[in-house]
């Protein structure tokens, strides 16, 4: 009986060990990973490919230091509740549209292309949102999203 338990005992500890290292890999290459994107958002003229930003560190970066991204990508700020969310470009190095998202997943509007350089100004969508879209600028009417567009995500 004792074999069992130590054999038991040991696959447990083994099986365990593999979970956090999944778990620590996929922090490491996860979607907050540059160049990693893994939601798809169904626009009315094609998919893009965000990362979640959740968490407050991620937000505040957003997609600040990064040269670029490809046109058919983007990242998505989640909340625990619709706000008055304001956003800015620090240390971003390319423009963008902002999409305001409500709680339903519709376009309350869409800030077009921002300039890289206009830092400290703060953007703030026309209603209190549950989520943000940052695109690549002109991606935004490239996707057919406008005021008023649902998304799918």
């Amino acid at each position: 009986m004792s074999q069992r338990r130590d054999k038991s005992t040991s696959f447990l500890i083994y099986g365990l060990a593999v979970i956090a290292a999944l778990y620590v890999v996929s922090i490491l290459i996860g979607p907050h990973a540059p160049g990693i994107f893994s939601t798809p958002i169904s626009a009315p003229l094609g998919t893009i490919h965000a990362a979640i930003a959740t968490t407050s560190a991620d937000q505040e970066k957003g997609l600040g230091d990064r040269d670029q991204i490809a046109a058919d990508q983007g990242m998505l700020f989640a909340f625990n509740a619709p706000g008055d969310y304001g956003f800015w470009m620090k240390d971003m190095r390319f423009p963008l549209d902002m999409v305001w998202i409500l709680s339903n997943k519709k376009v309350t509007g869409v800030t077009y292309d921002i300039p890289a350089d206009s830092y400290p100004t703060v953007f703030y969508p026309p209603l209190a949102v549950s989520y943000v879209l940052e695109l690549p600028a002109g991606s935004a009417a490239k996707f057919g999203i406008a005021t008023g567009t649902q998304l799918g995500f």
